[in-house]
């Protein structure tokens, strides 16, 4: 696509789907018909700094009678359907490299998108999901190296509004932030004692707008969806000379809005960090550290979970490796109704040939041998069960290609 520049495509579609039985095929089918045509719209200015893009289809599916699986039994033949779906996009750089100093420059673009598709559309030419409407719109900006991105789709179905189908509602909301520390302090040099910072902020609300007739809801309300989800999360990472160690804070909370389920919410917080050590330029060392804890204000139950998790890299030569991991989870309620551990250990060892020879051409290859041992127990002092399960495996593979 040519900058300045318009691009039509349009095409057509004459397709089935024949009733082929075999044993080695687990449904059942029927011979299935589609036509249908389209047309396609690409356009963008001279700079690009527009861009289109359009799309409308019409489909025609049909499925015909089929005597082999009706069986002589008097079954209502599906009609043929035709429907449309269309969807079209646009974007536009608001600033490209725009000067805001002599050395601070700003980016910002805005795009929107628009999908529907009606209900009962098919075609064996594309697999969508039939009986939808979805937008998106979204902005991206920066300046130098901090980012910004924030967005927001809705999507609902049951477009015709049948009153024994429930429609349902989602609404999404995301923003990101990404920038260096020095950057944030307006630091003309850099600093590696100053961290890398990342927030993000989701928001999606599932609802059910309508309670279906004859749908069963109304014997119960709660099983109407309508819950909202709140995820954040906050981190922060270093590098120095050959140590990198970082921090990341994860909290989520659903809230439950269901008629009689509105104290069945959940939050979660984690807390994670982790270093790395490159003590050599073939060895390295790294650690994970993670606390979980898991309020349900239902139940009033707190769960708390600890893990960590070392592990060393070594490449032994250019062939060879040796890798080696150790992880540790402790779990268990405030009130020491419930405890576990797992623990696991896992060792590799590599090794990666090359050889060439007169008329077999190159030949490579990996083999490689690991050995795993698991433990974990559980102990549950209300259901009075007591778990305990080790497991050991090893395992080899050598894989050859000739090329």
């Amino acid at each position: 696509q040519q900058a300045g520049g318009l691009r039509v495509e349009v095409s057509g579609l004459n397709a089935y789907f024949r009733a082929l039985g075999g044993v080695n095929r687990g449904v059942v089918t029927d011979l299935q018909r589609s036509n249908g045509a389209s047309v396609r719209l690409i356009a963008n200015d001279k700079s690009r700094r527009f861009h289109f893009e359009g799309g409308f289809t019409r489909s025609l599916f049909g499925s015909p009678s089929d005597s082999s699986l009706n069986q002589g039994a008097n079954v209502t033949p599906l009609p043929s359907l035709t429907r449309n779906a269309h969807y079209l996009e646009s974007s536009y750089e608001v600033l490209r490299n725009y000067s805001l100093t002599m050395t601070k420059k700003a980016n910002l673009s805005i795009a929107f998108r628009e999908e529907n598709v009606a209900p009962l559309f098919r075609s064996l030419g594309a697999a969508t999901q039939a009986d939808k409407v979805q937008y998106e719109f979204s902005v991206n900006g920066s300046i130098n190296e901090i980012t910004a991105q924030f967005s927001y789709s809705n999507f609902h179905d049951n477009l015709r509004r049948i009153p024994s189908i429930l429609r349902s509602l989602t609404d999404i909301t995301h923003i990101g932030l990404a920038a260096p520390a020095g950057a944030l302090l307006n630091r003309t040099e850099s600093s590696p004692w100053l961290p890398r910072l990342a927030y993000s902020f989701d928001r999606a609300h599932a609802l059910g707008v309508a309670i279906p007739v004859n749908g069963g809801f109304a014997l119960d309300p709660s099983a109407a969806p309508n819950l909202v989800g709140v995820n954040q999360s906050f981190s922060a990472d270093w590098q120095v000379k050959k140590f990198t160690w970082g921090y990341n804070v994860n909290r989520s909370f659903q809230d439950n809005r269901q008629k009689g389920r509105e104290r069945a919410d959940l939050g979660v917080l984690v807390n994670t960090g982790r270093l790395g050590v490159a003590a050599t330029s073939k060895l390295n060392f790294n650690l994970d550290l993670s606390a979980e804890s898991s309020a349900n204000r239902e139940s009033g139950r707190l769960d708390r979970m600890y893990r960590i998790g070392p592990g060393v890299m070594w490449q032994l030569s250019r062939q060879m490796g040796l890798t080696l991991n150790l992880a540790n989870t402790i779990a268990g309620d405030m009130a020491k109704t419930s405890r576990g551990r797992n623990a696991s250990f896992d060792a590799s060892w590599t090794y990666r040939f090359e050889r060439s020879r007169e008329g077999l051409g190159k030949v490579t290859g990996q083999f490689f041998i690991r050995y795993a041992n698991q433990y974990s127990r559980f102990l549950d002092r209300l259901l009075i069960t007591d778990t305990l399960r080790k497991n050991q495996t090893l395992t080899a593979n050598l894989g050859i290609t000739f090329f």
